[in-house]
């Protein structure tokens, strides 16, 4: 019942990892679109990469009067090494190159990362379950062997050959 409810709860937040970038909408609806860099100035640009392969890179830029922040969280094998800005040529609106070259990373990021705090429960659980286990082993008031005696090694039994010599095993 936990697990069906953890999973409920996964669910809901599908929404908060959607919209954790922000822009995917608007970026694949620009994919489509001939796109030009767009000469504005940012500040605060930076790109920090977390456990190797998670990465978050933001800027601020003013346009038309309005200070505006965007944000892309994605997993990727490398850090991007730009971030420029480019406008669409038909609609006017403002991405950068690292949303539009991560696009694929960022999407499947979405996935990723609820399916990773899947995995998490399910591990959770089932470590859960064999240390139970163990103990019940452990508890079940049987003797134990020491790790000297499980270890030891029988050694075979000796008869005597005809010729008076001792025999390891049967000789075939």
């Amino acid at each position: 019942m936990k697990q069906f409810f953890l999973f409920v709860i996964l669910l809901a937040s599908a929404p908060f990892f959607f919209f954790m970038d922000g822009s995917i909408p608007k970026d694949v609806s620009l994919s489509s679109e001939q796109l030009a860099p767009a000469f504005i100035a940012t500040k605060d640009r930076r790109c920090r990469t977390s456990v190797f392969v998670f990465h978050q890179c933001s800027y601020k830029y003013e346009l038309n009067g309005e200070q505006l922040r965007q944000s892309y969280h994605f997993l990727a094998s490398s850090a991007p090494e730009t971030l420029l800005l480019l406008r669409g040529n038909s609609t006017g609106r403002i991405t950068s190159d690292v949303g539009q070259n991560y696009l694929t990373n960022r999407i499947l990021t979405l996935f990723a990362l609820p399916l990773f705090c899947v995995f998490a429960i399910l591990k959770g659980r089932t470590g859960r379950n064999s240390r139970r286990a163990e103990r019940v082993v452990l508890n079940t008031g049987l003797p134990t062997q020491t790790v000297a005696q499980h270890n030891q090694v029988d050694a075979p039994t000796r008869r005597a050959s005809p010729s008076g010599k001792p025999v390891f095993g049967k000789r075939r």
